[in-house]
């Protein structure tokens, strides 16, 4: 019995880390975006769409345009989109023929992480050839995909060290209830 009771907490505290870390991984990353990542186009994009994975706070979001030698160019703030908050939109002027970086930041309404990452796209010469130069070279952290292996195993080694001192700490709480129980009982004659 006293068994059964043991093993249902320590599921319970189990199944409810997995949950509890199942968000907290989670993070606003980029799904697509218009200028495609890459592409090369032909006419200045009148504008920067970006979707992402997650809802964003407005004001913790944000977006750069950067030229192949990392001079940044100044372009509008970024606005979400009030009917869809994973939709983010920049305004851009007349943009010459060039290789540009957009350099995005995000902050989860989800999991409250910053997220961040960069994707390039080329405006082509109006022969439609493609410029000199490559993308610009962020000095920022880049984290724009998903954590490495290694991060993983850490984050399941913490997660795994949590539940065991939760599952023990438990076991012990419950092991001096029961005997205190037996303790504070008056002797009978």
């Amino acid at each position: 019995m006293k068994f059964k009771k043991i093993s249902a907490i320590t599921l319970m505290v189990f199944v409810a880390s997995l949950l509890v870390t199942g968000n907290a991984l989670a993070h606003a990353l980029l799904l697509r975006s218009l200028p495609v990542a890459n592409s090369e186009i032909l006419q200045t994009p009148t504008k920067i769409e970006m979707w992402f994975s997650e809802p964003l706070e407005a004001d913790f979001s944000s977006a750069r345009l950067l030229t192949t030698s990392g001079e940044e160019i100044r372009i509008d703030v970024a606005e979400l989109d009030p009917n869809d908050p994973t939709h983010l939109t920049v305004l851009l002027k007349q943009l010459d023929p060039g290789i540009y970086t957009v350099a995005w930041k995000t902050l989860s309404r989800t999991d409250g992480h910053e997220w961040y990452g960069s994707f390039p796209f080329t405006v082509l010469n109006p022969d439609g050839t493609r410029p000199n130069g490559t993308a610009a070279v962020l000095d920022l952290e880049t984290r724009s995909e998903l954590p490495t292996l290694l991060q993983t195993i850490s984050r399941w080694l913490a997660l795994m060290g949590g539940i065991l001192f939760l599952s023990v700490a438990s076991l012990l709480q419950i092991r001096a209830h029961q005997f205190s129980g037996f303790r504070s009982e008056p002797k009978m004659p």
